[in-house]
């Protein structure tokens, strides 16, 4: 939702937020991001030493809001609890660690600076943490523990979200996703003969497999290899287990199907959805490249070589020297 000048709130399409300075991120039916909002003078050099660096910093005339992309936290009508309180307090001890507003809620922030507004592009930062790789809220929970930011009463650090399922059967989040993906692959082989067994070594090519198809879907980075291989080791656990019930299933064909569209039967609503999705996702990569090219330029006019522009944005010298020459 886009804020207007005079403070009125406007539900605008993605393409159309370049045009506002402020915006609230929606809250339902997911989470996606944590925002943290620094008064201070040298807030950005802050945000660069932050316990967990940002993915976007937006300089402001007093300070400057940095913005941190997480794996989606379902808040739909069947949501649960712990997820969303998990979120919250990891968004409290990041804003602790800042010293940040204490007025601006991390998780549901309702005036923000749009880092997608045109007109202010010279004043927003990519940084090297890519956008298409989302921080795990315990990825950022173990970067508070280690600089000694997270409360000691809070949550044990194993702690982690689950993926939640939506009311017309779509799954979010990359774990929820790989994880029953393959289940349903290795169930359904089983029942219907095409398999007898399930080797340890194939249960887990067949999560790897899985696990980067759903990151292609997704437009986010593949879930490391030590939770893929833990989910992999749970579901051998499940089949080699004493007294197994047999479940009726509807093949080892639609299984697969199934396991590459992440775990859910696509239906023509959600042919629908995956295409707007699409369309949003290249206007997001579109303002996102923007940032960056802005980035570039304000960076080289401050004197930085394109080497150390390469290394703080994350991206390549050619990136930079492409970027100098469409200026």
């Amino acid at each position: 939702m886009a804020i207007t000048k005079d403070g009125a709130p406007r539900t605008v399409p993605v393409e159309a937020l370049g045009k506002f300075a402020f915006w609230t991120p929606p809250a339902r039916p997911n989470l996606g991001l944590l925002t943290v909002d620094v008064d201070r003078d040298a807030a950005v050099l802050e945000f660069f030493a932050a316990p967990a660096l940002p993915h976007v910093i937006v300089e402001t005339p007093r300070g400057a809001q940095a913005v941190w992309l997480i794996d989606r936290v379902h808040t739909g009508p069947d949501a649960r609890p712990h997820p969303i309180a998990y979120a919250e307090a990891v968004g409290a001890a990041l804003r602790a660690s800042l010293s940040g507003d204490a007025a601006v809620d991390p998780l549901r922030p309702s005036r923000t600076r749009n880092p997608c507004y045109r007109p202010a592009q010279r004043d927003v930062f990519t940084t090297a943490r890519p956008l298409t790789a989302p921080y795990r809220l315990g990825e950022l929970q173990e970067a508070l523990d280690a600089a000694e930011a997270w409360p000691a009463h809070s949550e044990h650090p194993h702690a982690r979200t689950r993926a939640q399922k939506t009311s017309d059967g779509v799954f979010v989040g990359r774990n929820d996703a790989v994880n029953r993906a393959t289940w349903l692959t290795v169930r359904h082989a089983l029942e219907d003969g095409s398999v007898t067994h399930w080797t340890d070594t194939e249960v887990m090519q067949l999560a790897r497999g899985i696990n980067e198809a759903v990151a292609a879907e997704q437009g986010v980075a593949p879930l490391p290899d030590d939770q893929v291989r833990d989910l992999a080791a749970s579901i051998c656990r499940h089949q080699h287990r004493p007294g197994r019930r047999a479940v009726a299933g509807q093949g080892s064909a639609t299984a697969r199907v199934l396991g590459a569209k992440g775990g859910a039967a696509r239906s023509e609503a959600k042919t629908k959805a995956v295409t707007r999705n699409a369309d949003k996702s290249r206007a997001v990569r579109s303002a996102a490249s923007s940032l960056r090219a802005e980035s570039i330029r304000v960076l080289a006019e401050q004197g930085h070589s394109q080497a150390a522009i390469a290394k703080v944005l994350g991206c390549s010298t050619k990136t930079v020297q492409r970027a100098l020459r469409d200026c």
